[in-house]
Order: structure tokens, then C-alpha cells, then sequence
């Protein structure tokens, strides 16, 4: 890999990092600090780089002190490991070992007083509170917990921690504390700089600054800075982000991607448009996407269809999901059933993102074999194949390699066929030589992030003729026609099974009232800076009901009751419905979870009869689920919302 050349002065913030160790940075420094992080990202990894070694170095010699025993042994083993050490040839890595020394000199002269004196923080106020145990005037490391009103605590080191209740804190060092949950705010003069706020997502290293921290239930982190800077670091990558004054940000637990508000709206060069718009659909062309778990979200496609909207709305194509509805292999009933019944112009083929790193028999003959008979079909229906080649969801070489025999096998039969290909490994590959690609999926490797749709969305825009236009970065996504609005629900561990004579003596009277559209703006979505980012938003926006339940095994029951005039109807489902009943009619049952029959809206569609009058409407799901009634079930995904 090429040696990237730093894009700021190397000199000066070493020269700032050595003073910030020895704590004298006077204002000037600071705001030269600053401007150098703000700047560069490189900067900001290197200054991270530092406070994480510098600060573990300073700890582990101490501790080393403490016991006497191996106090000899331990300084040589790790004072020539720095020293020798050739993939981090920093200046600064010799000074911290040089400091550390100097510490341990300090500590022995002074052994007595320190380990009698082993506080970290003192509390200076508190108002209305109470401790979950006794807390003391002077607190030593470990963990404290407020249950009610607030309560501020000044590090050793000069750093303010205010508490709110309920809140509960790690005090770890006089520089390094975990916040475990709840909010606390922070300020950190010129002699704490260098302070360390961990959470179980993120760490945040305080630059002189003043800001806020707060961890939910599911150990999400969001922060708000009031002055100066603060860079986060994601602990799921080497993401390394600065947040300056009045600048905001959120940190999933579950994916750890760092969204800054001023940082994702702009669009990164790799997804921006490359040419002119030569569109190769217009109206009268339906296209029909095949794809897996990516395809099954939606995000990329809503993407797409919102940008050709904005180009020319009385030319867009109709785009028509069948996600992971269309099994691949399946047979010819659900041939018919997903595909041919649509009438589409066109087939779109995302069959190798997600897939690679599934846990499944990974056999490219299978693949090829079944892939042929499916394109046999395409071609004698005269619907026209465009294959799709996504990315690895990781760098897993277990991942790459099954990624590269499904690739071979696209890239085989597009050639012989003459199949046009979006290739969005392509943007992947420049992702890779910039050392970025954990930005396009999430962690655990199962799904991508917004911006691995984003890098999805361009070539999909690219192959479709729309080499002008840009990839849209927030979604306007409105209700689906014809979704049920007034439900009531609740909860099973074991329910029993649903029948008509159930269904006629079911009492609702003590379920808990859902209303669709749900607000975009509550619960879990309302905590994130940018929550069009997120499925959960997406969803809420289409018309799902969702954030019912936390366990997934347990099964939601929820019932309708809406007026009609009657006649024929499509019933359209999705999100996580195993059974449906219309009128104390089974329609639809058997259906096993969202991961496999799909959750995208209707991707199942019904005709049923309405009765004049009063209608019933009875299912059972996991988590969350989708229901609207149509006139037709040839409806694609809808115009966006106006601006």
C-alpha cells in the first residue's frame, strides 16, 4: 500500500502534542490544535493515535510501580518494545515512553502520599440527589450511579463532569471515564485536554471544549458540542470524526457509524454524477428487482426511483421490488407469482452482495445453474436481464473469496448473454485503496450502511442512463396508497392459534391503540441526527407498524376494523406477517419471518372481497408489519414526497 502523504504540518502537531503532554498548551496552542483537527483527518487520527497510547503508557508504567516484584523486569520488556517497534516510527510514541518514565519517578518519590491518596475526582455540588450506594467528597475509580436530581464532579485533572439523573459512571483515571448510561456534560480547561469520555460505541477525546454526552437503553451515544472540539472515534472502525461548536452527532451501538450533521451532507466524489443523462427507460418500462436481504430494504431503490423522479416525473419508469419474495431457485409457480405477474420491461439482478456472507453452502455451480434457468425464463418472456455486481460485506477472506466465485459466474453469463452489468465494486475498490470500505456495511457484515446504498444507488443510476444526476442523501418518502390506519395490538409469548371462532370472540377492549402513519420522529428514530438514514424512519414514512416489541420470538396479534363499500380488492402485506385473516377468512398463513419471505411493502399481494361495510382484519407478526388494499397489484414504488 502507498505511503499517503500527511496534509498538515507534521512538525507543529507534534510539537503541540509534546506540549499538551507536559500540560503546557497556553489558549494559543489550543486554537492552533483545533484548526489543525478540524482540517485534517489524518491530523485526527494521529492525535487520537496519541492520547490512546500516551494515556495507556502513563497507566500501565504506574502500575508496574506499584508492584515492586516486577518492576525491573517490566520497564525493560516494555521500554525496548517501544523502542523497537517499526510500524509506528512517531516522535511523540518516544516522548509518551519518556514521560511515562518521568511519572514513575515521580510516583516513587512520592509512593507514600500516592497510595494513600488514590482519588481521581472530587464532588463539589449536588442538588436533590440520590445514590443508588453512599457516594464521598473524594471518589476514588470504579462505578457511580445517580439515581435522582444532579450532581458535578472535578477531575484531577481540571475536567467538569455534570451529571444529570438517571446516569451511571465509570470513573476509570483522572483523564478517562465510561459513561455506562444517561447524560452527562463535560468541560475540560486547558490543562484537561486530552480527556477521554467512553462509551460502549464510541470514544470521545475532549480538545478544550464543552459538551454533552448521553447513552440510552440500547447504548446508543449522541453528542452535542457547545464550544470547541471534540473527535469521536467509532470502536467498530477507524473512523475518526471531529465535532466543532454547535455540531452534533449520534453513534448506533449495534453498527458504530458516526453521523456528524455537517459531514454527511455532502456527497463523497465517488458518488457523484460522471456524465450526461442518456436515460434507457422512460414510462413505459417496469422494472422488476430481484435481489436478496440489500434489495429487500428498499433504500437503494427508493433512491433511484426519487432521483429519476426529479429529472423527469412524467418519464420515470415504474421500479417494482421483488426483494427476497423470489427466492432464487424457486420454482415456476413463483415465477409467475413475483415476476411474470408484474409485466415487467426489465429485470434487475442484485443476486451477490449480501449473499457472500450468509451461512449458507456457497456453491457457484448451484449458483450458475439456477441463475441460467432463471435468465431462460427472463429471455423466452422477453424481459430484458441487467445483472448487478454489489460488494463484499467485508474483507473477510472467507467473504472476498465466495464474493469472487459469485462474481466470476455474473461476469461469465452477462459476457455469453451480452447482459449490460452495474458494477458498483467498482466505487468499492476506490473505497478500498482510500482504506474506507467499513463506511459501505455495517460491522457484523449483514447489511450495508446508507452509504453502501448511496455507492448501490450510483450504478444503478449509471446503468439505467442517469450518468447526470446526482445520488439523492435524504429520502422523501410518503405513505403507501390504501395502508389500514386504525389498529389495536398486543403481545405473545404462546399465543393460541388463530381460527374463525377465535377471530368471533375476540375481545380488544384492553390492546394498546396503533395508529398509521406512525410519527417519523418517535422512539428509537427520533435519536439519531439524520433518521432518514435509518430503516426504521423508511419504514414509519411507508406506513409500517413497527417498534412493537423487543423480542423477536414473541408474536404481536394486532386487528383492523375499517369500513368499505365492498368489491373486489388487493390485500397487500409485508414487514414480519406469518398469518393474515380477512373477515374470519385465512388468506394467507405459513409465512415463516421477514429474513426469508421478505419485508419490503407488498411483497405479497392477495385478491380478496370486501364486504359493504364493516371489515375485519386479523394477523399475526413478528416486530413489525405492512398492510394496505389497492385496486390493483401492479402498483411499484411511489412518486417522493415534494420537496
Amino acid at each position: 500500500m502507498k505511503n499517503v502523504e500527511p496534509d498538515y504540518d507534521v512538525k507543529k502537531l507534534e510539537e503541540l502534542l509534546s506540549l499538551m503532554a507536559e500540560d503546557m498548551l497556553e489558549d494559543e496552542h489550543v486554537e492552533e490544535l483545533q484548526k489543525i483537527l478540524l482540517k485534517s483527518e489524518q491530523a485526527r487520527q494521529k492525535y487520537i493515535n496519541f492520547n490512546f497510547v500516551d494515556d495507556s503508557l502513563h497507566w500501565s508504567y504506574a502500575e508496574a510501580a506499584l508492584d515492586k516484584k516486577r518492576e525491573n523486569k517490566y520497564f525493560k520488556e516494555t521500554v525496548q518494545e517501544v523502542k523497537e517497534k517499526k510500524t509506528v516510527p512517531y516522535v511523540w510514541m518516544a516522548v509518551a515512553a519518556i514521560l511515562a518514565l518521568a511519572l514513575i519517578l515521580n510516583f516513587t518519590l512520592n509512593s507514600t502520599q500516592t497510595l494513600i491518596d488514590d482519588t481521581v475526582a472530587s464532588l463539589v455540588e449536588s442538588e436533590n440527589t440520590k445514590w443508588s450506594s453512599p457516594v464521598q467528597k473524594n471518589l476514588k475509580a470504579g462505578i457511580i450511579s445517580l439515581e435522582e436530581g444532579s450532581a458535578k464532579i472535578i477531575f484531577k485533572s481540571g475536567a467538569e463532569m455534570t451529571l444529570t439523573a438517571p446516569v451511571e459512571v465509570d470513573l476509570q483515571t483522572h483523564l478517562h471515564a465510561r459513561l455506562i448510561k444517561g447524560k452527562v456534560k463535560l468541560y475540560a480547561p486547558k490543562n484537561a485536554i486530552g480527556f477521554r469520555l467512553e462509551t460502549e460505541a464510541t470514544n470521545f477525546v475532549d480538545i478544550g471544549t464543552e459538551f454533552e454526552v448521553s447513552v440510552d437503553e440500547n447504548s446508543n451515544s449522541e453528542i452535542h458540542v457547545i464550544d470547541g472540539v471534540v473527535v469521536a472515534r467509532s470502536k467498530f472502525s477507524d473512523a475518526v470524526v471531529p465535532f466543532g461548536k454547535n455540531e452534533a452527532g449520534r453513534v448506533d451501538s449495534e453498527h458504530g457509524v458516526i453521523i456528524p450533521v455537517e459531514k454527511q451532507h455532502k456527497l463523497n466524489p465517488l458518488l457523484q454524477a460522471s456524465g450526461s443523462n442518456k436515460p434507457l427507460l422512460d414510462e413505459t418500462s417496469r422494472v422488476v428487482f430481484i435481489g436478496e436481504r440489500n434489495t429487500d430494504y428498499e433504500t437503494y431503490l427508493h433512491m433511484v426511483n426519487q432521483a429519476v423522479y426529479d429529472y423527469a416525473p412524467d418519464k420515470a419508469p415504474t421500479l417494482i421490488n421483488a426483494g427476497l419474495t423470489y427466492l432464487l431457485g424457486s420454482d415456476d409457480a413463483s415465477y409467475d407469482e413475483f415476476i411474470r405477474k408484474m409485466n415487467p420491461t426489465h429485470a434487475f439482478l442484485a443476486l451477490a452482495s449480501a449473499r457472500p456472507s450468509y451461512n449458507i453452502d456457497h456453491n457457484p455451480k448451484w449458483f450458475e445453474e439456477v441463475l441460467k434457468r432463471l435468465c431462460d425464463k427472463l429471455d423466452a418472456d422477453n424481459i430484458k436481464p441487467i445483472f448487478h455486481i454489489g460488494f463484499p460485506m467485508s474483507e473477510d477472506v472467507r467473504v472476498l473469496n465466495n464474493f469472487n466465485n459469485y462474481k466470476k459466474v455474473l461476469l461469465r453469463i452477462a459476457q455469453e448473454r451480452k447482459y449490460p452489468i452495474a458494477r458498483a465494486d467498482h466505487i468499492w475498490e476506490e473505497y478500498r485503496k482510500q482504506g474506507k470500505t467499513y463506511l459501505l456495511a455495517q460491522p457484523k457484515g449483514i447489511r450495508v450502511t446508507y452509504t453502501g446504498h448511496q455507492v448501490f444507488a450510483r450504478s444503478v443510476l449509471d446503468i439505467f442512463g442517469y450518468n447526470g444526476l446526482e445520488v439523492p442523501f435524504k429520502l422523501r418518502l410518503e405513505p403507501l396508497p390504501g395502508i389500514l390506519t386504525d389498529w389495536h395490538w398486543t403481545e405473545y409469548e404462546t399465543p393460541k392459534k388463530l381460527n374463525a371462532e377465535l377471530i368471533s370472540n375476540l375481545d380488544t377492549s384492553g390492546w394498546i391503540p396503533l395508529q398509521l402513519p406512525m410519527p417519523v420522529d418517535k422512539g428509537h428514530t427520533s435519536k439519531f441526527v439524520n433518521p432518514f438514514m435509518l430503516y426504521e424512519y423508511q419504514a414509519k414514512s411507508l406506513g409500517f407498524g413497527l417498534e412493537m416489541s423487543g423480542v423477536y420470538s414473541n408474536t404481536i396479534r394486532a386487528v383492523s376494523h375499517f369500513e368499505a363499500d365492498g368489491g373486489r380488492k388487493v390485500l397487500n402485506i409485508g414487514g414480519g406477517v406469518k398469518e393474515i385473516w380477512l373477515n374470519g377468512e385465512l388468506i394467507k398463513g405459513g409465512l415463516t419471518n421477514m429474513f426469508k419471505d421478505g419485508r419490503h411493502p407488498g411483497g405479497r399481494r392477495y385478491e380478496v372481497n370486501l364486504k359493504p361495510g364493516k371489515n375485519t382484519i386479523v394477523l399475526d407478526c413478528t416486530m413489525n408489519f405492512f398492510v394496505s388494499l389497492t385496486d390493483d397489484d401492479q402498483w411499484g414504488l411511489q412518486p417522493p414526497a415534494n420537496p
